[in-house]
């Protein structure tokens, strides 16, 4: 999580894919928790001092009614009846809930590691 709240998550090429083709330029997402609705959350490009091209997100923050997410696992699903909306939900490291998203990736998806050895899963 970077971002002065450490509400923003980072993706490479192919996992900003699952927001739809990696634009150049901003991208406007909706977000639900809950009942909840952010319809004004960034999707951005970025190129690292390395030149490494990343999009970050900003997901909704504990001051705004979101979650504080350091240290905690983030999940995100696409709501494919919505075009461009997603549904977030935040569990505690070892948690039963975060364990059954693990398990989820594992049985039928993939799972893999960021290059700053942060372990994610697709499903």
């Amino acid at each position: 999580m970077s971002g002065g709240s450490r509400n923003q998550v980072e993706f490479n090429r192919e996992l900003a894919e699952f927001f739809g083709p990696p634009a150049t330029s901003t991208r406007i997402l909706t977000m639900q928790v809950g009942k909840r609705l952010w319809n004004d959350r960034p999707l951005s490009p970025k190129t690292t001092t390395f030149g490494v091209d990343i999009w970050r997100l900003s997901l909704p923050t504990e001051a705004g009614g979101g979650f504080s997410c350091p240290g905690k696992v983030i999940r995100l699903r696409r709501e494919p009846s919505a075009g461009g909306m997603f549904h977030l939900a935040v569990a505690p490291t070892g948690s039963p809930t975060a364990r059954a998203w693990r398990t989820a990736a594992s049985r039928g998806g993939y799972i893999g590691r960021t290059s700053g050895n942060r372990e994610f899963g697709l499903y």
